[in-house]
């Protein structure tokens, strides 16, 4: 790492969000735009094991400024699918079968099943009712109005994970380091 972090992505992160910026053909746009860091987290992602919150923003800030927050939500919910998912699945199946097959199971796990790829992040679950809640993700840091949108694609496929019917993660707030967000699903 290059500079002090308050909170930190994997390379396993790194690699996803790398692959669903190429895949949706963000790179030439970005590139030369990114600072020297941010560059190298897209383009050389197993570089650290660990990247500084800063290289993430950056990219978060630069894509959301450029293609809006649809594409933000869709770089999310690639980077879980494609990366981060396919190292979670067998947490996540033996979290639904242990504790049953909801995305409420998942969601109130949103800290753990993301250790593999975010440190320094706190995650709480709050039940509203059988098919419906709020989760709070907290960071030690103020984070890019972006990582709503990030997020939000995030925990699509969490509850997609737990075979939900038309799932639904809507911002409620974003203070800076914390959002909060209304998760539904059928």
């Amino acid at each position: 790492m290059t500079e002090p972090s308050a909170y930190e992505v994997s390379a396993t992160y790194a690699r996803g969000f790398a692959k669903a910026a190429k895949d949706l053909g963000l790179l030439p746009a970005l590139k030369p735009r990114c600072s020297p860091q941010a560059l190298e987290f897209l383009m050389d992602p197993d570089a650290n094991r660990w990247w500084p919150s800063a290289a993430v923003e950056a990219c978060t800030e630069l894509i959301h400024e450029m293609s809006g927050e649809a594409t933000l939500f869709e770089v999310g919910y690639r980077t879980v699918a494609v990366t981060v998912g396919p190292v979670l699945l067998p947490l996540v199946k033996v979290s639904l079968t242990l504790f049953g097959a909801t995305p409420a199971t998942l969601l109130k796990r949103v800290a753990d099943l993301s250790s593999s790829s975010l440190r320094g992040m706190i995650s709480t679950w709050k039940p509203g009712g059988p098919r419906d809640g709020e989760v709070t993700l907290t960071y030690p840091t103020q984070v890019p109005r972006g990582y709503g949108e990030l997020w939000r694609g995030a925990l699509r496929w969490v509850c997609e994970a737990a075979d939900a019917k038309d799932p639904r993660a809507e911002l409620l707030s974003h203070t800076g380091k914390v959002l909060t967000f209304k998760v539904t699903w059928r």
